[in-house]
Formats: C-alpha cells, sequence, structure tokens
C-alpha cells in the first residue's frame, strides 16, 4: 500500500511560523467567534483566503489529535494513503456541507449576509471541531460503546444500561455541543443580522443536515473502514 510522505525538515520550519500564526488567531475565536468576526474578518479585503488557511490548520490539528488515538482503539493503519484521505475528504464534506447550509438557511429566513463573509466566519468558527472531536473519544473508551458503533446499534433511551464511562462521555459531548451552538447562535446573528430565535433556527437547521449525512454517509464508511482495518 501507498504510504503518506514524509515532509523533511525544511517544510517543517516553514509550517511552525504559518501554524504559530494560526494558533494565535485560533484562541481568539475559541472565545469568541462573533467578536473576531466583528473585528477582524469584516476588514479583510478577501476573508475566503484567509479563513481557509485558518481551516487547514483546524483539519491538521484535528487529526493530529484524533489519529494516534484512532490507531490504538480501532487499530487502524491511519498512515496508508487511502484511508487517509478517505476519511479526509469525508472531514471536508462534512465542514463544507455545513458552511454552505448555514448560508442557504440564514437566506430562507431572509439573513442579511453575503456568501463570501458567511463563509470566512464559519471556516473561522471551524476551531471548535478539534474540542468537539475530542469528547467522542471520552465514550469510546469503553469497549460495548465500540462495539455498538461497529454494529451501528445504539440504545440511547436506556441510560442505566449506560457504562458510566459511556454516561460521562455522553454528558461531555452534550455540554461541549451546547457550547459550541450558542457560540455559532451569536456568530450567525452577527454575519447575518438577523434575531436569536432566526439565529437559531438557522444553526438547528443546518446542523440536521450535516447530522443526517454523518449518520447516513460518513458514519457506514467509516464503520467499514474500521472493519476491514481490523479484518487485516
Amino acid at each position: 500500500m501507498a504510504e503518506l510522505p514524509i515532509p523533511d525538515f525544511s517544510t517543517l520550519e516553514k509550517l511552525y511560523g504559518w501554524a504559530a500564526e494560526q494558533a494565535e488567531i485560533f484562541g481568539r475565536v475559541i472565545q469568541s467567534p462573533a467578536k473576531f468576526y466583528s473585528e477582524c474578518v469584516r476588514r479583510i479585503p478577501n476573508p475566503v483566503s484567509a479563513s481557509v488557511k485558518f481551516l487547514a490548520f483546524v483539519v491538521l490539528v484535528t487529526f493530529v489529535v484524533t489519529i494516534p488515538i484512532d490507531a490504538v482503539i480501532w487499530n487502524i493503519h491511519v498512515f496508508d494513503a487511502a484511508i487517509f484521505v478517505s476519511n479526509a475528504v469525508l472531514f471536508l464534506i462534512d465542514i463544507l456541507l455545513f458552511t454552505f447550509s448555514i448560508f442557504w438557511f440564514a437566506k430562507l429566513f431572509r439573513g442579511k449576509g453575503e456568501l463570501q463573509q458567511s463563509v470566512a466566519g464559519l471556516f473561522f468558527s471551524s476551531a471548535y471541531l478539534p474540542i468537539i472531536y475530542a469528547t467522542h473519544y471520552v465514550s469510546r473508551l469503553d469497549p460495548a460503546y465500540r462495539e455498538a458503533i461497529l454494529n451501528r446499534s445504539f440504545e440511547l433511551s436506556d441510560f442505566t444500561s449506560m457504562s458510566p464511562v459511556t454516561l460521562m462521555g455522553s454528558l461531555l459531548e452534550t455540554g461541549v455541543l451546547i457550547w459550541v451552538i450558542i457560540k455559532l447562535i451569536d456568530l450567525v446573528r452577527v454575519i447575518h443580522s438577523v434575531g436569536r430565535f432566526r439565529s437559531f433556527l438557522i444553526v438547528g437547521f443546518a446542523g440536521l443536515l450535516e447530522q443526517t449525512y454523518a449518520y447516513f454517509v460518513w458514519s457506514p464508511f467509516w464503520t467499514a473502514l474500521v472493519r476491514s482495518a481490523v479484518k487485516q
């Protein structure tokens, strides 16, 4: 199988300056994406270009956090190019789907934001993704939960049957998700000049569409990927 190329030292040195700049932005966005949008994004001549660079940084951080964990708990050959690229593409589709869904639903609810500004604002708000995905691994420490993922069989209605690890992980995921949703509602309100209720609906419908993709497309692929890796 083809292996991913390893960058040389000079390449890593160049990446360091870029990463340091993006890390500073990361800290500001986490505090308040709406404030960062108002103070910075609106003043950038080409905000999409800057936001794409930041999105690349976030994707890199997300994979740096999740790849070693996946390698241990799923026994996946994560540095195989086919596996890595396939999952990266599905991950990016997920981000793009949510980003453009926000804009589409904002227009449906008479939002005034432009596409370029909306995309840039959402790309910068991707700073929350590493945090969201990191919380998923608490529940996955439970072997029974990992087996449920492989079998795509969840009985979440019976909380008494959950292990303490799975219950704690579920509560952590829910808490972080609520926190992020609140931040996104404020961001959408600023970008599209709509009230909090309409912002809530925009984020809610976009999130529903994203979760539909995750459940029916991304999750089955990931399950097949894990099963394939385990069999080898």
